[in-house]
């Protein structure tokens, strides 16, 4: 049963990349069609964004080779000028074309109008989501990016994987530096492995002429953007795709001790019902900073109460985006006590927890990733018995 249930989601994702890319060819076609009558104008808009915000360059860093936990994936070699072109040999827009695996981002950086501005000298880092990593979005929301209404959006969403310097995977460690968009990034370096946003890098270190890329599992937010805010009509998409909090934190493969906490609470289905709900969900790595004991005693049946109330404490009975939280707010938890939210330089903290990435969309909620497990008021874990 286990197997085939994941070949059904794999036939699913397989055919949600499809639509992806035809969403992907009729938005473009679509935003060609109308800004071919004013080629000044678009010319101006490159030259807009890149005066905007551009960080200075920063001093080159050394490239290295990265081996151990990374997946790795060679270029696409049958795409047009692989056989005989380097990704070292050309700016970052065509690097992407020739490394095979960007043919989303590559689109959407063309219908955005920042190819301009990511082929000039730089250098540039640019932390590039695969094209699975966009099928993890629903292909209405990626088709309306990339609708001419939606094109501040995109050039918004697309700057944030942007940072000034060319830096290589040995030198991402823990730092939080201003994204071309404007807001703060978060890097963080975990077991050799380092993550943005709570992103993992599944490619490093793609040399470009301007720069490097290190390819990225999802696609970052900037806390200036709200996804329910897009206006148009995608050519294709049906917001069906989305799935529930609790599929989506299964699917995205980095909860795995929240998802055995709320099992062991037997709060699951909270995540599964109509909603709306938001849930601040610590990752993995936000568990391993608890003490092994600590935790093995918590997910214990006679722990189960305290338990509950952790959990509960990381939830809200609606639906709360990112850009909407304010510095200093005190926000209603699920458990009826309360967290205060703090905003400095673009970072967004829930008491001593910093929000590593926000609103990921699911059908009955939005879930915002926490680098630490909040703990509710005057809970004192090591009374925990067992």
């Amino acid at each position: 049963m286990a197997t085939s249930r994941f070949a059904c989601r794999r036939d699913a994702r397989s055919r949600r990349t499809v639509a992806l890319f035809a969403t992907f060819a009729i938005c473009t076609l679509i935003f060609a069609s109308c800004t071919s009558d004013s080629s000044t104008n678009a010319a101006n808009t490159s030259a807009d964004a890149a005066g905007a915000t551009a960080p200075p360059a920063a001093d080159a860093l050394p490239s290295e080779d990265l081996t151990g936990p990374f997946e790795t994936f060679p270029g696409d070699t049958s795409a047009s000028g692989a056989e005989s072109v380097s990704t070292s040999e050309v700016p970052i827009p065509k690097a992407l074309e020739v490394a095979g695996r960007y043919s989303f981002l590559a689109q959407a950086i063309t219908a955005s109008g920042l190819t301009t501005v990511l082929s000039e000298p730089g250098p540039f880092t640019l932390f590039a989501p695969t094209d699975e990593a966009f099928a993890k979005l629903p292909t209405d929301v990626v088709g309306k990016l990339l609708l001419p209404e939606n094109l501040k959006t995109l050039q918004a969403v697309l700057k944030y994987h942007v940072i000034g310097g060319n830096l290589a995977s040995g030198s991402l460690v823990d730092d939080d530096p201003t994204s071309l968009e404007g807001s703060k990034l978060h890097l963080l370096e975990k077991k050799g492995i380092p993550s943005v946003n709570g992103s993992h890098i599944v490619e490093a270190d793609i040399a470009a002429l301007n720069g490097t890329i290190h390819g990225i599992d999802f696609v970052l937010l900037p806390p200036t953007v709200n996804l329910n805010e897009l206006t148009g009509v995608a050519p294709i998409g049906d917001a069906g795709t989305l799935v529930s909090v609790h599929q989506t934190l299964i699917d995205d493969g980095n909860f795995t001790v929240l998802l055995s906490a709320l099992d062991a609470a037997g709060i699951s289905s909270l995540l599964e019902g109509p909603g709306p709900i938001t849930m601040f969900a610590p990752t993995d790595e936000a568990f391993d900073k608890l003490p092994a004991e600590t935790l093995r005693k918590l997910l214990l049946p006679t722990n189960k109460e305290a338990l509950t109330a952790v959990l509960k404490h990381h939830l809200i009975a609606s639906r709360v985006n990112g850009r909407d939280l304010k510095d200093n707010e005190t926000v209603k938890m699920l458990d009826g006590t309360d967290v205060t939210v703090k905003i400095k330089q673009s970072k967004i903290s829930v008491e001593s927890a910093v929000m590593t990435f926000a609103d990921s969309e699911a059908s009955n909620g939005v879930i915002h990733g926490l680098d630490s497990v909040l703990l509710p008021p005057g809970m004192n874990l090591s009374t925990l018995t067992g």
